[in-house]
C-alpha cells in the first residue's frame, strides 16, 4: 500500500454531495440518519455525480484502476473508510470514500477501530448511540502514508511487515490493516507481488543496458514510462527503498540513481 496521490472533484460535483449529505444531518436522531445512510445509499449511488466520483477516484488509483488497498485487483466499489453505519455524518464526504475491489471490500466492510483517549484499541460496534470521532487505527491510503508502517520482504516472502514494535499504535496500525484486509493471507497477492519484482527488474535492466549503449532518449523516456504503468507500485517503492541491501538493485541504481525519484 502506499499513498495516493491527491485529487480534487470540481466544485459543483461537491456541493451536490453536500446537499445528499444535508438531508442526513437534518434527520432529528442518530438511528435514524445510520438508517437513511444506509438505506439510501444503494439508490443515490446511482446518480451522475458518482460516476464523476469513480473517474476521480480511478485517477488516484495505484495503477490503470487497481484497488487503493491490494493494488492488484480492479477498484469498482466505492468504499466508505469510516462506515457509512457508524458514521451517516460522512457517507457523502468526498474524504471518506476510497476505490476497492470486492476482496478487500469485503473482509472489511462495517469495521472501524479506533485509539481511545488512553491509546487502546476500540472496534466499534453499532449502537444506539453515536460513537466517538477518534484516530483511526486502520491504515487509510488517502491520507497516510502506509509505507511509514509496513515495509515489504522483497528477498523472501513477498509478505508485508509492521515496521514498528509490537505494543506500540504504530503496530497496531499495521497489524489491525494486515490482518482485516487479509493482505498477506491471500496466496495470490503474495505470488502477484513476486512476479511484480521480476517485472519491475526485467524492465529496468533492459533501461540500464539502453543506457549503458548512450540509447536515444525518447527510448529510455518510454522505458521509465512504463515502468510507471507496472502493478503493485508498491513493489517498485519497495526497491527504490531497499536498494542499498539487495545487491541486484545495489548495481542497478548505482547505474541509473535517477530511479530513485521515479513515481
Amino acid at each position: 500500500m502506499i499513498r495516493m496521490q491527491p485529487r480534487e472533484l470540481p466544485a459543483e460535483a461537491l456541493a451536490e454531495l453536500a446537499d445528499l449529505q444535508r438531508e442526513i444531518d437534518n434527520l432529528p436522531t442518530y438511528p435514524e440518519r445510520v438508517s437513511a445512510a444506509v438505506e439510501q445509499w444503494p439508490s443515490r449511488r446511482r446518480r451522475r455525480v458518482f460516476d464523476l466520483v469513480e473517474k476521480v477516484l480511478g485517477d488516484m488509483c495505484p495503477g490503470p484502476k487497481r484497488c487503493m488497498f491490494c493494488e492488484d485487483n480492479g477498484a469498482y466499489q466505492i468504499e466508505h473508510f469510516r462506515p457509512k453505519s457508524l458514521y451517516p455524518g460522512l457517507v457523502y464526504a468526498w474524504v471518506n470514500y476510497l476505490f476497492a475491489c470486492g476482496q478487500c471490500n469485503a473482509p472489511k466492510s462495517n469495521r472501524f477501530a479506533i485509539f481511545s483517549a488512553g491509546g487502546e484499541v476500540l472496534e466499534l460496534v453499532r449502537t444506539a448511540l453515536e460513537p466517538e470521532s477518534g484516530p483511526s487505527v486502520l491504515l487509510d491510503p488517502r491520507q497516510d502514508e502506509p509505507m511509514d508502517y509496513l515495509w515489504l520482504d522483497l528477498s523472501d516472502t513477498f509478505r508485508f511487515k509492521p515496521i514498528h514494535a509490537a505494543g506500540t499504535p504504530d503496530y497496531s496500525r499495521a497489524d489491525v490493516t494486515l490482518r482485516w484486509l487479509g493482505l498477506n493471507d491471500r496466496d495470490e497477492l503474495v505470488e502477484a507481488r513476486r512476479s511484480a519484482y521480476g517485472n519491475y527488474l526485467a524492465r529496468f535492466e533492459q533501461y540500464a543496458t539502453r543506457k549503458r549503449s548512450n540509447a536515444d532518449p525518447q527510448i529510455l523516456e518510454r522505458l521509465r514510462h512504463s515502468i510507471g504503468r507496472l502493478t503493485h507500485i508498491t513493489v517498485w517503492r519497495e526497491m527504490q527503498r531497499q536498494h542499498q541491501t539487495i545487491n541486484e538493485l545495489r548495481a542497478l541504481f548505482a547505474e541509473a540513481p535517477e530511479a530513485l525519484e521515479w513515481r
